[in-house]
């Protein structure tokens, strides 16, 4: 039985990462900083880019993906807003680490 963080991780997170990594790549960011910034590599994120990894689109997932890119240009933290999308868009709030 796979834990609702697994399926976040496995399922969700790569698609979120996929359309944040395009907003800031729109917005000017470098390739390098962003992949230092999410702690992936340069090949991930061009990967994410290209749409070889992570494509959706769950509207959802866009919100949440624009909340984590405005907040990384903005020098702001972002993992509340992971953990937001992972309790809202993984399932049971009950499953949560963070609960």
């Amino acid at each position: 039985m796979a834990f609702n963080c697994e399926l976040f991780v496995k399922k969700i997170l790569p698609n979120i990462r996929a359309e944040s990594v395009r907003i800031l790549i729109k917005r000017g960011m470098k390739k390098s900083d962003i992949a230092k910034t999410l702690g992936i590599t340069k090949s991930a994120v061009t990967q994410y880019e290209k749409k070889i990894r992570g494509n959706s689109n769950d509207k959802r997932i866009k919100i949440y993906a624009k909340k984590i890119a405005e907040n990384i240009l903005k020098g702001k933290e972002y993992s509340k807003v992971l953990c937001e999308a992972c309790v809202k868009l993984g399932g049971n709030e009950s499953g949560c680490a963070k609960n």
